[in-house]
């Protein structure tokens, strides 16, 4: 009889195999994966290593070589030899001694583990490293996600979905698992199972769609396709979801990026937009549609300035959207005026474009002076005497931008020392220019 087969799972990326049990013991001690990977043979799911619950159940015949192999030396202990009874000699004395000298370094040891911990910890809340020390798996999520979302982090919150959904349902517990959360809902199609739709969208994004998930979104291109060109020509501008998220005022996003309740996305605005995108490229076939390529320019581009990501020059504009986008990529005042050449556009796109314009050039400002001068700071004060407190189509409200440029010219155009004062206030919101 053929032994059986084996595939592991590397990373999410790779894969080693086929291979017999003794295989995998080999390349296991080749270091060739590790805990965190997954195993399956065939007609059986995957399984990660560390999940011995599972192994236990689906492939017992892994069970020992797990535990022998792979966990030998975690928390295992060998037992002590006994040793007969001696008198006090020269030698126990300089093993007393020896011990007070461990006893010291333990202390020293304990104090340095202190420093490190303050280091590691310093951005977390004694009742977070509470909560990290009580839920493991709390704990290793954050381990796992570091600086950015992965494949390891998103298998380990598979692995404990259960769980993860009960302490969801817990006022205690659901804080510190939200960001995670949503970062594994907004990586596929903007759903956890059990958890609303209200729930992933928060407090903080009362301008956005109440349903950002790709299902939604399918939906709202699906049924918008014969409003695409004349939105296009600037002859409309329909007060529905798909055209107020194609007209977003990106830097406004990107300002609201301070959130803990957010790790990935940044926020639940960057989060819709990368669903819309996602939808959009299910729904309709760029090749065959010139308003559906826009519209995917139009979103790669603005999702690529929300992340500080470098965007290069294959993007396709036409009509509004280029006007817009144009706009707000301008770096000069004195050329903004060239986004405007087409004057076929309908009234609500002109002003639209209109409030756009006000912004872009108070924004332009502060993006080439870090110190204002006079005549700047009279410009800035003109240009922000435009901008309404609350646009009226995309319902972006302004006035934390407003309260930031009337500082600055309070102090008399120091930005930086302003956009200093902001991040050590850790403000909500990021003014950098």
């Amino acid at each position: 009889m053929a032994d059986k087969l084996y595939l592991i799972r590397v990373d999410m990326e790779r894969f080693i195999g086929p291979a017999t049990l003794r295989e995998v013991r080999d390349a296991y001690r080749r270091m060739e994966f590790g805990l965190q990977d997954e195993i399956a043979s065939s007609n059986k799911p995957w399984v990660a290593f560390d999940d011995l619950e599972r192994i236990n159940r689906i492939y017992p015949e892994l069970a020992n070589l797990i535990k022998k192999e792979m966990l030998s030396g975690w928390g295992s202990t060998e037992p002590e030899s006994k040793v007969g009874s001696q008198s006090e000699s020269p030698e126990s004395k300089v093993r007393k001694s020896k011990g007070l000298f461990l006893k010291l370094g333990f202390v020293i040891m304990g104090v340095l583990l202190a420093g490190v911990l303050e280091l590691l910890f310093k951005d977390y809340k004694w009742q977070d490293i509470s909560h990290m020390v009580q839920d493991t798996a709390y704990a290793r999520a954050i381990f796992y996600f570091g600086d950015k979302y992965n494949a390891k982090f998103e298998s380990h919150m598979d692995r404990n979905q259960k769980s993860i959904s009960k302490s969801l349902k817990k006022r205690g517990k659901a804080a510190y698992w939200l960001p995670y959360v949503r970062a594994v809902a907004f990586s596929r199609d903007g759903t956890w199972k059990g958890v609303s739709q209200k729930k992933l969208r928060g407090k903080d994004a009362a301008n956005a769609p109440q349903d950002c998930s790709l299902a939604a979104w399918k939906n709202r291109w699906s049924n918008s396709q014969d409003k695409w060109k004349p939105f296009l020509d600037g002859k409309i501008l329909p007060s529905e979801d798909w055209a107020r998220l194609l007209v977003w005022d990106e830097n406004w996003v990107k300002q609201r990026t301070i959130n803990d309740q957010w790790k990935w996305p940044l926020n639940y605005y960057a989060a819709c937009m990368r669903m819309a995108r996602k939808a959009l490229r299910k729904t309709v076939k760029l090749e065959d549609s010139i308003e559906a390529k826009i519209f995917d320019s139009r979103l790669k581009w603005a999702i690529s300035f929300v992340n500080d990501e470098e965007y290069g020059n294959e993007f396709e504009m036409f009509g509004g959207l280029w006007s817009l986008s144009c706009i707000e990529s301008t770096v000069d005042s004195e050329e903004i005026n060239k986004c405007l050449e087409n004057k076929g556009f309908s009234k609500s796109w002109k002003d639209l474009l209109d409030r756009r314009v006000k912004l872009r050039r108070a924004r332009i400002i502060l993006a080439n002076y870090s110190k204002l001068s006079e005549s700047n700071l009279k410009n800035l004060k003109s240009s922000i005497e435009k901008i309404v407190l609350k646009d009226p189509f995309i319902k972006f409200d302004y006035r934390e931008e407003l309260k930031f440029f009337q500082l600055l010219i309070q102090r008399g155009g120091d930005q930086e020392s302003l956009e200093k004062m902001f991040r050590e206030k850790k403000a909500p919101l990021k003014f950098e220019y």
